[in-house]
């Protein structure tokens, strides 16, 4: 396997396709291969310099081109979304439906022949020269097809070899599943823990939970810093409140996240300091105890803004990283 990528290497810098600095880069030392059980782990894989180097190539373009369209970076982005495209642009009309897709094999959805096609047409559609960073988009295509044809694992006294899809333990994976459901189902958007309804006209979402699914998980009590038990607490409060639309509904999922930390052992004194300090943060303190709908809609736009803002320093983080 070894053997054989470095001859695809070889011929690919024979054909200048890839300078010598590039190529010494991507070339494995046998060495230093392990055969991953059961699953692919990236730094043992015979794979992962070229997977590294093609994600850190195409991931910043593909990001660019996703956030040009409805994607979304977690569970409060979604709501946000959601949000702004209602509350804001004021599309949601009575006949408005939603859809919802699960995709159980997201990693293996296709083989390695259509998932390299498919990153072709990608590029081809999106760059305006056929180079990104002067890499062809044919190179991009040939050291994928080196990728995603070696990638083997151990188990059982038996070699595999992936004859789909790519493994999920490498990011590269990530951002080739993107670019396919982009180019395949782009208008649509699988998303497992809200439940949205359009009521007349009126978005209606609160959290959606599988009945044999546990609800939360605290961390552990022994091993995590202090500092992780309150990130907890305030994450699932932010959850909430960009997930509930009904304040009566924030209110009893507010009540059953206070009453879950004290059943666990946290101290009413650590319950106490997060919840005020959650809702100190924008001045509204009366809003633990309102059932006031329009202050609530308040409350919830202010942290639909706030989370907006943090994923602005958090691309302009990336591009300062990517920059180097």
């Amino acid at each position: 396997m070894v053997e054989s990528m470095s001859l695809l290497l070889e011929s690919l810098k024979n054909h200048e396709s890839l300078n010598v600095d590039l190529y010494n880069g991507l070339l494995v030392d046998a060495s230093k291969v392990e055969l991953p059980l059961p699953y692919i782990i990236s730094q043992h894989s015979a794979t992962w310099r070229i997977g590294k180097y093609l994600n850190e190539l195409l991931r910043p373009f593909v990001d660019k081109i996703l956030s040009t369209t409805t994607t979304f970076r977690g569970e409060p982005d979604f709501m946000y979304q959601l949000y702004d495209h209602i509350f804001t642009k004021h599309e949601l009309q009575s006949t408005t439906l939603f859809y919802a897709i699960k995709i159980t094999n997201y990693y293996t959805l296709n083989t390695h022949k259509n998932m390299i096609d498919i990153v072709g047409y990608f590029l081809e559609d999106n760059l305006v020269p056929n180079k990104l960073e002067q890499v062809t988009i044919q190179n991009i295509k040939n050291l994928l097809h080196i990728f995603l044809y070696n990638n083997v694992f151990y188990y059982k006294d038996q070699i595999y070899t992936l004859t789909k899809g790519s493994p999920n333990t490498m990011p590269l994976s990530d951002t080739l599943s993107n670019i396919y459901v982009f180019k395949l189902i782009a208008s649509s958007v699988p998303f497992l823990h809200a439940f949205v309804q359009n009521q007349n006209g009126n978005l209606f979402s609160r959290i959606y939970r599988h009945p044999l699914i546990q609800s939360y998980s605290l961390p552990y009590e022994v091993g995590h810093a202090k500092l992780v038990h309150s990130d907890w607490l305030r994450s699932v409060l932010i959850r909430a409140v960009c997930y509930y639309s009904s304040v009566e509904d924030f209110n009893l999922e507010r009540i059953y996240l206070e009453l879950t930390c004290l059943t666990k052992g946290y101290s009413l004194r650590f319950v106490e300091t997060h919840v005020q300090h959650f809702f100190n943060f924008f001045h509204l303190h009366p809003m633990r105890y309102s059932r006031d709908q329009i202050m609530y809609n308040k409350f919830r736009h202010n942290w639909f803004n706030y989370i907006k803002i943090q994923h602005e320093l958090s691309d302009q983080l990336q591009q300062f990283d990517d920059k180097g």
